[in-house]
């Protein structure tokens, strides 16, 4: 039996997921439901192996490798944890850089 670890949504990311799926469902509710599938579906692969994903680019640049993403384009999920449990973060990127800051 493979390992299972806990994995928890951000109220920000929820409330993200939510965002885009009320978006694309007023335009089309089987593409909203499509997609959040998907979303859920490749998020939930987090659980048996949470560091799925590649580390973020514009943070490997900047040397720090702890976090990673998985993308569903346009949008990405972005991981981190600070030990255990790991936590999701949920982005709409559209081809945006993650900000850092200095």
């Amino acid at each position: 039996m493979k390992k299972r670890y806990d994995v928890i949504w951000s109220e920000t990311s929820e409330k993200d997921l939510t965002g885009i799926v009320e978006y694309i469902a007023a335009e089309s509710p089987s593409n909203a439901f499509e997609i959040f599938n998907e979303i859920k579906q490749k998020a939930s692969r987090l659980y048996t192996f949470p560091e799925r994903g590649r580390i973020i680019p514009e943070l490997k640049d900047q040397g720090i490798v702890l976090y990673r993403e998985l993308v569903i384009p346009p949008w990405r999920i972005i991981t981190g944890y600070q030990r255990k449990p790991y936590t999701f973060y949920l982005y709409w990127t559209q081809d945006k850089m993650l900000k850092i800051s200095s």
